[in-house]
């Protein structure tokens, strides 16, 4: 599993994202996986002027390829932050950026979004 991704052991159907406390706190509460390279990882990365995004999109992108059935975006309105953003992704905060490319690449990874989720239609 990769080493970023956390379990919260009650269930490892879904991967639950959105602004990290927001993600954490949704997993413990509920169940599923949930993206945490660690505040200290992603400032030292920052320090070295290295995108910490990377390591969000290879677990998301790792998630998927292992079919997870479900992906889930919570306290966000998906549909508009994608609006807000589409046209600045670089900018964006990175939970944001994870959005923008579910938006752009999950149907042809075989997932379909419904509301603020993606489920794998395979």
């Amino acid at each position: 599993m990769f080493g970023f991704l956390k379990n919260t052991n009650r269930s490892a159907g879904r991967l639950v994202l959105g602004e990290m406390d927001a993600a954490i706190q949704e997993a413990l509460d509920h169940g599923g996986l949930f993206i945490d390279p660690g505040r200290e990882v992603v400032r030292i990365l920052q320090q070295k002027n290295i995108d910490p995004y990377m390591i969000y999109e290879q677990a998301l992108q790792q998630q998927i390829e292992a079919r997870i059935p479900r992906i889930d975006f919570v306290k966000a309105d998906v549909d508009r932050l994608f609006d807000e953003w589409k046209q600045k992704p670089e900018q964006a905060p990175i939970h944001v950026r994870l959005l923008i490319w579910l938006k752009i690449n999950a149907e042809s990874k075989g997932y379909q979004q419904s509301g603020n989720s993606w489920i794998s239609k395979k």
